[in-house]
């Protein structure tokens, strides 16, 4: 009885070890990957372009909120209360706008670059796929990251641990 314990045991844990050697992982360098595929240079130059134009018009800002302060520091003795309060009010909406423009900006500038190169991040990511069920493979990550790119559709558990957790 013993001996048909260790040799079932045996041949479970063979059956185990043998079904983890057949999963194949695999990795790339996503980043390096995605500035080869042809486009991306001139998505990355349009992107780059963009963000001069909003850089240049951030500067004019503060060039004008230079100028209306030192303008502002130079002849605040010599005012009256009314141009005073006039130039505080002006400088106070200037900064406002510089903030406003700026978190603008930088959200568009998020859009922008979403816009440029998510199609060519697409492509690599379906590349990928492909390469890995051409060639078997279970896993492929991104070494750069540590980040899956690849999982094989049967080996999602969502529906498993969402059971198990009761949703």
């Amino acid at each position: 009885m013993k001996k048909i314990i260790v040799v079932l045991f045996a041949l479970v844990c063979f059956a185990g070890a043998k079904n983890l050697s057949a999963q194949k992982f695999g990795h790339i360098n996503f980043a390096e990957l995605s500035t080869l595929i042809p486009g991306y240079d001139a998505a990355q130059a349009a992107f780059e372009q963009y963000y001069a134009e909003l850089q240049k018009q951030l500067e004019a800002m503060h060039k004008e909120y230079e100028a209306k302060m030192s303008e502002y520091t130079t002849n605040v003795n010599s005012m009256t209360q009314l141009i005073k309060s006039a130039k505080e009010r002006e400088i106070a909406d200037l900064e406002m706008r510089i903030t406003e423009f700026s978190n603008s900006a930088t959200q568009d500038l998020n859009a922008k670059q979403a816009e440029l190169l998510n199609p060519i991040f697409e492509k690599a990511k379906k590349a990928i796929e492909d390469v890995a069920k051409e060639n078997g493979y279970t896993y492929i990550f991104n070494n750069t990251e540590g980040i899956m790119l690849y999982a094989n559709p049967s080996d999602d558990v969502m529906d498993l641990v969402k059971k198990k957790l009761g949703i």
